[in-house]
């Protein structure tokens, strides 16, 4: 079998424009994968997940305003300690109130006191601090104040729990009509 030489070129230039073809078949090729690589796109989605809390009281023996919002406002009637109490130094009431937490994000309960006395003996003589009660959620219990302190965490779904009081009492006790105005709210942990 012989080959075909382009006419009227000599042999060698003939290899030279079949190497000059290939050269550029494969650079027009290169070209073309590189310009396909530049057509790719790399897109970045994002959104934002917008936190759904509520707290409300499930049950309790106290009067309170239950609605399904952030916040609760309950009213915990303080019991007349009896002598035991008095010596014992405080009166703890178990599952005083139970809130239930729902929350599409990690969250956080806290409490505060709207005021800070619990009342004035009947005879007129003595406050009862506020910083005489102490609440459980979880965990120990803690002082209430007038600034928000945390009684739970939790993640997001629905977390049911009871809340303990204990009201600390001291030799100097005055009777009195006492009660603690309690706000509880649910936040973002």
């Amino acid at each position: 079998m012989h080959k075909r030489r382009a006419a009227g070129l000599p042999k060698d230039m003939n290899k030279s424009l079949t190497a000059i073809s290939v050269i550029v078949i494969v650079v027009l090729s290169l070209t073309t994968l590189g310009l396909a690589a530049e057509d790719s796109a790399t897109v970045t989605v994002g959104w934002t997940v917008n936190a759904q809390q509520s707290l409300s009281v499930s049950s309790n023996n106290l009067s309170s305003a239950s609605s399904a919002s952030q916040g609760v406002e309950s009213v915990f009637k303080i019991p007349e300690p009896s002598k035991g109490d008095i010596k014992r130094g405080f009166i703890k009431k178990e599952n005083a109130v139970e809130l239930v937490a729902r929350s599409n994000v990690a969250w956080e309960v806290q409490v505060k006191t709207e005021d800070q006395y619990l009342g004035t003996s009947d005879n007129g003589n003595y406050e009862k601090p506020s910083s005489d009660l102490s609440i459980r959620g979880q965990g120990r219990f803690k002082q209430v104040s007038t600034s928000p302190t945390t009684i739970a965490k939790g993640q997001p779904g629905e977390f049911k729990f009871g809340v303990d009081y204990k009201v600390q009492y001291d030799e100097d006790y005055e009777e009195g009509d006492y009660q603690a105005r309690l706000v509880y709210t649910i936040t973002t942990a």
